[in-house]
């Protein structure tokens, strides 16, 4: 979260003069402000749209900022993306994929496999580690890092987390004298009834 702002400009040359103001206020934004007595320190992430000959409106430039302005969240701290084009199909895969997501979530589509953890003093199998897999109808097998990402980022990990920790515990059942290890998302310690579900 955080507040956001709309600088319009306008000139013979606004993508000169639009670069040379992202990275004025970026660098503005490195060093911490002082607040009386405290001292803050403010991340500043910027998208830019560009409407050449007046060719794009005022609701239409401020979409595709603000969806650059997203890409340069996800690039990390501190930068600034310009619109491109292929933003819009990126961002239609992306609500596709969270879509499909949800449905495999609901539709308990989910698999749950056991990865081994070998003992590398007596060769043997010592647990098991419980590990999301996902294939995806018309695309395979979904890269964990891919689609657990997605989940973080659309709220659902909390319900795959859920997902995988009960399938991992009814099979623990069926294997008592196997440790079973379950991965959790930081995003699902930081959620109050996250004890409650492991409890249940």
């Amino acid at each position: 979260g955080g507040d956001e702002f709309a600088i319009a400009i306008q000139g013979d040359d606004v993508w000169v003069e639009g670069r040379k103001l992202c990275m004025s206020l970026l660098e503005l934004f490195t060093e911490p402000f002082s607040i009386g007595e405290r001292v803050a320190s403010i991340g500043c992430s910027i998208g830019t749209s560009i409407s050449r000959a007046g060719d794009i409106n005022g609701e239409e430039l401020l979409r595709r900022a603000d969806m650059a302005m997203y890409q340069a969240k996800e690039n990390g701290r501190g930068r600034y993306v310009s619109y491109e084009l292929k933003m819009d199909a990126l961002r239609e895969e992306k609500l596709q994929l969270e879509a499909d997501l949800r449905s495999a979530i609901l539709n308990d589509e989910i698999q749950v496999v056991y990865q081994p953890v070998v003992s590398a003093a007596t060769r043997c199998i010592t647990g098991v580690e419980a590990l999301a897999r996902w294939q995806r109808p018309g695309y395979g097998f979904v890269p964990p890092d891919i689609f657990i990402a997605a989940a973080e980022t659309s709220g659902l990990i909390d319900r795959l987390g859920l997902l995988v920790l009960r399938k991992a515990c009814e099979t623990a059942q069926q294997w008592p004298s196997i440790k079973l290890s379950v991965n959790i998302s930081p995003v699902q310690f930081r959620n109050p009834a996250f004890s409650g579900h492991v409890a249940d």
